[in-house]
């Protein structure tokens, strides 16, 4: 996909509704205590199950996700957000 194709997905995804929920789950997270959000990290895994997402799908989505995150949220709670997001895509 070149360029110009990314930017049209990146469009596309930030006016999809699961999109903009994936990001709220994920700001709810990151606004949580420690404990909720282990909880809401299964919400995120079974939102993104139920939606029958291939594994690179779900990957860009979450990625994608983050990005809405750090730019919608306050920089605590995108920090603790991608915690969340590391654990989910394994690399805590």
């Amino acid at each position: 996909m070149g360029f110009f194709g990314s930017i049209r997905r990146m469009m596309k995804l930030n006016k999809d509704p699961n999109q903009q929920q994936l990001a709220r789950l994920f700001i709810l997270a990151g606004s949580s205590t420690p404990q909720e959000a282990v909880r809401v990290a299964a919400v995120i895994a079974e939102f993104v199950s139920d939606n029958g997402w291939s594994s690179i799908e779900a990957e860009d989505r979450l990625a994608h996700a983050m990005s809405l995150v750090r730019v919608q949220a306050p920089k605590v709670v995108h920090e603790n957000a991608v915690q969340v997001w590391r654990t989910l895509v394994g690399l805590d």
